[in-house]
């Protein structure tokens, strides 16, 4: 097995996203048999802001079905979080960004 994860911000648009996260860990857990979560900080260049966020990340199976399946929850996420995007490693390692559907 191998580790992925997902960093989701604490709040958005002005409002806590705590529903969301719980649907997350929820769906993890259903899907992959555990989930493991803990606040993290994130940065970005040219911002002084520090971005509170939790990283929510489980063990998996790096086979097709999987993935997709993963890939899913976070695109579903940041679809509900309305951001630009949240940050996401495949169990393969490789990081990639998933955008959400922010009505720009």
């Amino acid at each position: 097995m191998k580790l992925a994860f997902i960093i989701l911000p604490l709040i958005s648009g002005g409002r806590q996203m705590v529903d969301i996260h719980r649907n997350v860990v929820e769906d993890l857990i259903k899907n992959f048999g555990g989930a493991t979560m803990y606040d993290v900080t994130g940065f970005w260049r040219n911002d002084d802001r520090a971005i509170p966020c939790a990283k929510v990340e489980c063990a998996m199976h790096d086979v097709p079905s999987e993935v997709s399946t993963f890939l899913s929850i976070a695109k579903d996420v940041a679809d509900r979080m309305e951001v630009h995007s949240v940050m996401v490693q495949k169990p393969c390692g490789e990081i990639v960004f998933i955008e959400g559907d922010t009505d720009e």
